[in-house]
């Protein structure tokens, strides 16, 4: 489940962004050293989706705290960067 707690301050919500932008490309990354038919892959994917979703959330956010570097995580995330070749979200 992504991580998602209300904050008085609405900037440092952004770390939960960041740990879910995070957990989505972890996540990916295990789908990607699996055998194509391992019967974990589609839930893998499921929480990978959610999480990315999550995530995506504050990237593009009027708040520094958040903007300067949830952007990172983000190409990480949905350039694949650092995965293997044979996983395509």
């Amino acid at each position: 489940m992504s991580i998602f707690y209300f904050l008085e301050v609405p900037y440092m919500q952004s770390h939960f962004h960041g740990l879910n932008l995070s957990r989505a490309w972890m996540l990916e990354g295990i789908i990607s050293g699996l055998p194509n038919d391992d019967q974990r892959i589609e839930t893998l994917r499921c929480a990978a989706v959610h999480h990315r979703r999550s995530g995506l959330a504050d990237v593009i956010s009027e708040h520094y705290a958040a903007s300067h570097w949830l952007g990172t995580f983000a190409v990480y995330l949905i350039t694949n960067r650092g995965l293997q070749k044979q996983y395509v979200s």
